[in-house]
């Protein structure tokens, strides 16, 4: 993951004792808010310890990278993969929902498929790995839900041997469970607005000057408001920005006084600073964000329009 809010790239390459001048192997890689980089060596390679020097690039400093490596060949055999739990254990149709998988011999290259009736529904090349646990046994995804129709599902390794609905190490059947997206508001009007900072926990803006605690919800006043009327809205449009988290989570952002939702809508790294647009529902003036993370993280909300019915 990179702190670096654009496109920018780092730089990723293999040196070693014999060749430290002009490196070893060749790396290729991209960034998209995540870099990824593969890195092969070539036959007449040295065998022996290797340096891997990560270097900003393009990308404007300071800025902060974290890096977690996957062997794709040639590696010592690894533990075997099993699937245990995966929780929560349901998620809206259209959607990114974050969930934590359990098992052993977990990776960030671990490839997982949502299945119906034995076939695959929810490619593995859709879903975003997040963060893995240094033991294999924790790994937090982002399942796609996009295009998949409400009802349950079955957690399967991609490309493994299963029998529907028994289980076995690689296959959970009826693990997941997708729910209907919620039904747009009818009839409504969205009314634009120049953008206007509205939250900013690093100065006290819209909340205590302080970071927010784990686990901790932020109540924001939206109605009345930098332009929004004082009633007769349903809701909001803001770009919702994590900031220096000290730990990977995420944000969910909800309806005041109503049960938190078991979906994100922002989900960063420890060190990453990253924003989301959210459109989110008004409920008696409020809204609230929540620090689904282990640590703190400072919050900015920046307000771009309102519905009203």
């Amino acid at each position: 993951m990179s702190t670096a809010t654009d496109l920018k790239v780092p730089w990723v390459s293999l040196y070693s004792s014999a060749n430290w001048t002009n490196g070893i192997g060749f790396c290729n890689g991209n960034n998209l808010g995540s870099f990824s980089y593969t890195c092969q060596t070539q036959s007449n390679d040295a065998a022996g310890q290797a340096v891997m020097l990560v270097t900003p690039s393009t990308a404007p400093t300071p800025v902060g990278y974290t890096m977690q490596g996957v062997c794709e060949r040639g590696c010592v055999t690894p533990p075997p993969t099993t699937l245990t739990s995966v929780s929560p254990a349901v998620g809206t149709a259209g959607a990114l929902n974050q969930v934590v998988v359990r098992g052993t011999g977990l990776t960030l290259g671990t490839e997982l498929d949502l299945a119906g009736n034995g076939i695959v529904a929810s490619n593995y090349q859709m879903n975003q790995a997040v963060s893995v646990s240094a033991d294999g046994t924790s790994l937090t995804v982002l399942f796609s839900t996009y295009g998949l129709a409400p009802g349950k599902y079955d957690l399967v390794l991609n490309g493994v041997g299963y029998t529907v609905g028994t289980p076995s190490p690689g296959y959970l059947p009826g693990a997941y469970t997708v729910t209907p997206a919620p039904a747009p508001q009818p009839n409504s009007l969205f009314t634009p607005l120049t953008p206007s900072r509205i939250l900013d926990t690093r100065l006290g803006i819209g909340a205590p000057k302080a970071h927010v605690g784990a686990r901790r919800t932020v109540k924001l006043q939206v109605d009345n408001t930098a332009g929004v009327p004082a009633g007769g809205v349903t809701a909001v449009a803001m770009n919702v920005t994590a900031v220096t988290p000290t730990s990977a989570g995420f944000v969910t952002v909800y309806p005041d006084s109503r049960p938190l939702p078991t979906v994100s809508n922002l989900n960063f790294s420890a060190g990453q600073t990253i924003p989301n647009l959210v459109v989110v529902p008004v409920v008696d003036g409020k809204v609230d964000l929540y620090n689904g993370s282990g640590g703190t993280v400072q919050l900015i909300a920046d307000l771009d329009g309102y519905y009203t019915t």
